[in-house]
């Protein structure tokens, strides 16, 4: 199947004048009954999208033959349908696997009509749900109809990832591959994000009930917390002092639990996974990323949020919504007093020591998480009361997503570690859940909430604009990357010095992993032009074609992109490679070491040379695995450096690479190589 699909993609790039016509074959198929149990149509169409990315078809054609070929395959499985009626159910495949027909029917008997649209994103059901629809006796109108909404959702569907997917990776080989990486991340946590709320909701929706229930029931046989449940659950309660009295017990119990948990987990450092989640997202930190999580974390600063949440409860008050004014406005000024309560008494710090002494102390939990998911978690919770049953999950999904997209920028700009995050976060759904069960028990004038959103928005609009307008390029300049540097007597490093810089390379989780066994000084260009000389060849950006190789069994290594490698934060300058014997490839990589010898103030760049080797899993993939000996691929050099002033070394420190380190000395020139690393930095 990989190896057909793979064909199939390249076809279709061979043959653009061909390629409408695949588009109709391949959903016209992947669209009848049966046969389209078979064909991996929506595999084929996420590529063909990638495909309109790069320019290889045209997004409009493309869409229209894909809507075609929908149209077509569901009628001619309608039309069967219709006309065989019972005898499917005795006619091949059907008599020896009646289920499909029967989990079809039930799919059917549940949605009616609109089973033929959702029947087109149902997987198993999604070829036979049109030819039910004949059989039982669904009128032409109704089907063609519903039939046309399908085509022309699903066609888009399952186009535009693919689009979005080539284009980034060709963005990626014009500005930066940690571009797309990130583009990529945030849209699969987006996505995972809305799957979970949707079935947590799904899962919690029919037991809410129930759960109220048993929690009056358990209040009434503990009279200690009965009358602060009961004021919280019962409507004919009042709610004040039970908020007031459960917002002291969520301080002291939270403050309790936390501080028991963190004297289970204490120690010196943060977490090892806060520490893994910080190199990840600081080894993919590029120019234009970096643009937009600021943007992100200036439209929920604090001032921001204080805008946005008394123009809602202002809008409230005119409104007379006073229950909703007191719940909202009880939740946030409760989230800030936990938040500040618990950040005073826990200590912590932050990844970056020179943010504000603000941001310092708002630490485990995170009182921003804490105050940001309380804020738009509890208008979800107001809108979901307003809109009917079916739409109900969107608010909660969207407010989700948008906590999502804050926390990844506070994470990427490296203001809180990920349990700082995570805590406040958490804390915060726990928070707004319960007050909004207090609310949704007594709740029963309605609101009008698109004046509210648009009051919302309207709030962030121009508090959000005003403050991005007057504090963006501070916050560019305050959050930029920034590595030490250092200098070192020319002859000094020579010598001896060379030992101090980073004998491995320190990956996204903070783990050293291969070893350095390169050190070059001075100007880059002409190593390389002396490599290329010799076989070597600059490694091309990744691209999605390349990619789609990692899926065809014995594909050739100079196939195969490249794929980035992070040390200690910073991207590789350059990168070769040389094709090898016996499915295997050379790689070479440099980066800034942050280092510069003087007098001259001459560049220090570090990089080491391994040896990839082709390999595939259970025969469905290609992969390539670095070997670990490092001395056989650095000894392959000695050849080619016979030009250059260069000699080994090795590591007295035992904790040290113990290997042979190459320390190479070009010819310097300083403005050459400044230009050659801008030009070649991807």
């Amino acid at each position: 199947m990989q190896e057909f699909l793979t064909a199939t993609i390249g076809w279709l790039q061979q043959n653009p004048h061909w390629a409408g016509i695949a588009v109709f074959a391949i959903n016209v198929s992947e669209s009848l009954v049966v046969i389209g149990l078979f064909v991996p149509g929506t595999v084929v169409m996420f590529g063909i999208g990638a495909l309109v990315s790069l320019g290889a078809m045209g997004l409009g054609s493309t869409l229209a033959w894909a809507i075609a070929g929908a149209l077509v395959g569901d009628g001619v499985s309608y039309v069967i349908g219709r006309r065989y009626r019972e005898k499917l159910r005795i006619m091949w495949p059907f008599r020896r696997h009646p289920e499909w027909l029967s989990r079809a029917e039930h799919f059917f008997e549940k949605h009616g009509a609109k089973s033929v649209i959702f029947g087109r994103f149902a997987g198993p059901v999604r070829p036979i749900i049109p030819a039910v629809a004949g059989m039982m006796g669904m009128s032409s109108v109704r089907f063609y109809w519903a039939n046309f909404l399908s085509a022309i959702t699903w066609a888009p569907a399952y186009i535009f990832p693919g689009v979005v997917f080539g284009a980034s990776m060709s963005l990626a080989s014009k500005v930066a591959t940690r571009l797309m990486i990130v583009l990529v991340l945030l849209l699969v946590l987006s996505w995972l994000t809305v799957v979970l709320v949707r079935q947590i909701y799904l899962f919690l929706q029919p037991k809410t009930q129930q759960i109220v229930v048993y929690l009056l029931a358990w209040s009434r046989a503990h009279p200690l917390f009965e009358g602060m449940t009961l004021s919280v659950l019962d409507p004919n309660s009042s709610e004040i002092k039970g908020l007031v009295e459960l917002g002291v017990l969520l301080l002291i119990g939270s403050w309790v639990f936390f501080a028991v948990l963190l004297g289970e987990l204490w120690h010196p450092q943060p977490l090892a996974l806060d520490y893994q989640v910080y190199y990840l997202l600081q080894g993919l930190r590029t120019a234009w990323a970096d643009q937009g999580m600021v943007l992100i974390s200036e439209l929920t600063d604090p001032l921001v949020n204080v805008a946005v949440a008394g123009a809602g409860l202002t809008w409230l008050m005119f409104q007379r919504h006073w229950l909703a004014v007191s719940h909202w406005g009880a939740a946030l000024a409760l989230a800030v007093l936990v938040g500040f309560g618990l950040n005073y008494f826990l200590p912590g710090a932050t990844p970056r020591q020179e943010i504000s002494a603000w941001e310092m102390r708002d630490v485990f939990p995170s009182t921003h998480a804490l105050v940001v998911t309380t804020l738009y978690g509890f208008l979800a919770v107001l809108i979901a009361r307003e809109v009917s049953p079916a739409w109900r999950r969107l608010p909660y999904m969207m407010a989700a997503v948008w906590i999502l997209l804050v926390a990844v920028s506070h994470l990427y700009l490296g203001r809180r570690w990920l349990s700082d995050i995570a805590g406040g976060v958490a804390l915060g759904i726990a928070w707004s859940g319960f007050v909004g069960i207090a609310y949704r028990r007594r709740a029963s004038t309605p609101i009008r909430f698109w004046k509210l959103l648009s009051v919302l928005s309207l709030a962030l609009l121009i508090a959000g604009s005003s403050y991005v307008s007057t504090q963006h390029l501070e916050q560019i300049q305050k959050y930029e990357v920034r590595h030490p540097e250092r200098t070192l007597n020319l002859d000094s490093w020579w010598t001896k010095e060379w030992e101090s810089l980073a004998p491995y390379r320190v990956d996204w989780g903070g783990s050293a992993t291969a070893p350095m066994t390169l050190q070059v000084a001075g100007n880059l260009e002409g190593l390389v032009k002396h490599l290329e000389v010799h076989g070597w060849q600059v490694a091309d950006p990744p691209t999605a074609i390349g990619f789609l190789h990692f899926f065809v069994p014995n594909s050739d290594p100079s196939d195969l992109p490249l794929l980035p490698l992070a040390h200690d934060g910073r991207q590789e300058i350059i990168r070769l490679v040389q094709p090898g014997r016996n499915s295997s490839r050379l790689v070479l990589r440099f980066w800034q070491s942050g280092t510069y010898l003087m007098p001259g103030h001459i560049p220090l760049w570090i990089g080491n040379v391994a040896r990839q080797q082709l390999a595939e899993p259970l025969g469905l993939a290609t992969v390539l695995k670095t070997e670990l000996n490092y001395d056989a691929p650095l000894a392959s050099l000695r050849p080619v450096l016979a030009d250059f002033s260069w000699h080994e070394v090795k590591r007295s420190n035992p904790e040290g690479w113990r290997g042979t380190v190459f320390l190479i000395q070009p010819e310097f020139d300083v403005r050459n190589n400044v230009s050659y690393c801008i030009s070649y930095a991807f």
